[in-house]
């Protein structure tokens, strides 16, 4: 059975031979056919030893064999001696056989780790075919080009051919001129075709170096991808930080601004109070004077409890001014905690201030039309007590 199986391979392997002869018969560049060269020779190696491993199989058959026989002329020994000594070529025929068998292990192993080889190996052979048949195609694309470039350009120098020849009949200055003219074109054509030829040349070059690039590339990319995803990582637990960290802050000024607001509140409250003092003494400042009916024999003494009611006026007019530099303080403190509220309560105190000052020039007497004052209490008399 093994004498068939490697016979079959064999063929296989003839076959597959032939085959890699013909690939390496084919491909015109000399890189993949050395290549190919090389993978032949490998399988020469890999053949040369499995025909080793064969003749060794070979021998471990023919000395089993010879056990084999061997053992059978032990057996009609034993007909001829004793028992014991039977016992003991029994044994050492089992022994023998043991190795024999080991023996047989280790070569199919051999052999298992041959396949294994032999099939990584036609592995690579397909994909250089693959290779090979990629790089022809790309090949026959830059023959066609090239093919049609030097059409074109042999076109040109058919016409240009045909104008150097139809000039050449011509005896006049200006067809030297012309001929002049097509001779440069002509060189230009021929360095254009030079050119390009080079250039499809160093095409071809490039292909192979563009590729190995792009491998780079991608490994240099697969590296990038693998640093921006860390970094996009971190970027996140940053994030979450910063979103612990802003929740921790807004608390904090929503504390801040309840305390603020319960600040005001009780300045409002205390100002509010302040107020209302302040229009309690307004009220007492402005209060109707008390009617004079003496006679004018006392008008010492009248004009005296005016300079007192005067006195008393004036007395009241900075107390409020005591009061209202306090509620302007107040004011200043609250602006500095709440800037709105405190313009909002600024605005109004000014205002009842502004009316507060204005309130006496705004005062006259029904009779005459004197304002309220102590001095004009006098002129006008205390007949006039209706203000």
């Amino acid at each position: 059975v093994v004498a068939r199986l490697w016979l079959k391979t064999l063929h296989e392997l003839a076959d597959r031979r032939a085959f890699f002869d013909k690939i390496a018969f084919l491909v015109k560049d000399l890189k993949y056919r050395e290549l190919v060269l090389e993978l032949q020779k490998e399988i020469r190696s890999i053949e040369s030893s499995r025909d080793d491993v064969v003749a060794r199989l070979n021998v471990v058959n023919l000395e089993h064999n010879k056990l084999k026989e061997a053992y059978h002329k032990y057996e009609s020994y034993f007909d001829q001696h004793s028992e014991l000594k039977f016992e003991s070529m029994k044994n050492k025929l089992q022994d023998m056989e043991a190795k024999s068998v080991q023996e047989k292990k280790t070569l199919v192993h051999d052999l298992e780790q041959e396949k294994a080889l032999r099939a990584e190996v036609e592995e690579r052979l397909r994909e250089s075919s693959a290779q090979v048949v990629e790089m022809q195609r790309r090949l026959d694309e830059i023959v066609q080009t090239t093919d049609g470039a030097l059409r074109a350009a042999k076109e040109q120098l058919l016409k240009v051919n045909e104008e150097q020849q139809r000039l050449k009949n011509d005896s006049t200055l200006e067809a030297k001129m012309a001929e002049e003219l097509y001779q440069d074109k002509l060189r230009c054509l021929q360095e254009e075709t030079r050119e390009q030829m080079q250039e499809y040349g160093s095409r071809v070059l490039l292909l192979n170096s563009q590729i190995l690039e792009l491998t780079a590339k991608l490994e240099e990319a697969n590296e990038l991808y693998e640093i921006e995803l860390s970094r996009s990582k971190t970027l996140e637990n940053a994030v979450k930080d910063l979103n612990l960290h802003s929740e921790e802050q807004q608390e904090v000024e929503r504390r801040r601004a309840q305390k603020q607001g319960e600040e005001i509140a009780s300045l409002q409250q205390e100002l509010a109070s302040l107020r209302e003092k302040l229009v309690e003494l307004e009220k007492a400042k402005f209060a109707t004077p008390p009617h004079h009916k003496q006679h004018d024999r006392n008008n010492e003494t009248s004009t005296a409890d005016v300079h007192v009611e005067g006195d008393e006026r004036e007395r009241e007019h900075s107390s409020v001014l005591a009061v209202s530099r306090p509620v302007w303080l107040l004011t200043h403190s609250v602006r500095s905690s709440n800037s709105i509220g405190a313009r909002k309560v600024e605005d109004e105190l000014a205002s009842e201030e502004e009316d507060a000052s204005t309130a006496p020039s705004t005062l006259r007497c029904e009779s005459c039309g004197i304002r309220d004052s102590p001095h004009l209490v006098m002129a006008c008399g205390p007949q006039h007590g209706r203000w």
